[in-house]
């Protein structure tokens, strides 16, 4: 009968170091959970950061072009100024003669 009652005193202390790993283990579990969110936030901050470059970097671009197009039309209204300028004055020299 004695086996009984130290298996019955064993029983409490076996579940209570059962109790304190399972405890232990959920702890490192939710350390991990709070690193997992604390990485996952920094990674969104980074990728929000990086979606904001990228429309800085269209928008700079759009207007790099934008003003390629208004240098090339000024390019061309002054060409076309200079070829006017030439042929009035080639025919002025034309009726001088």
């Amino acid at each position: 009968m004695s086996s009984r009652v130290s298996k019955r005193i064993n029983r409490p202390k076996v579940a209570s170091k059962r109790l304190a790993r399972v405890s232990r283990e959920k702890d490192r579990i939710d350390e991990q959970k709070e690193q997992a969110e604390a990485d996952l936030q920094e990674a969104l901050a980074r990728l929000q950061r990086l979606h904001r470059q990228e429309k800085h970097l269209h928008k700079k671009a759009a207007e790099i072009i934008r003003r390629s197009y208004e240098d090339l039309d000024k390019l061309e209204a002054l060409e076309n100024q200079e070829s006017a300028n030439r042929r009035a004055a080639e025919s002025s020299a034309l009726n001088d003669i």
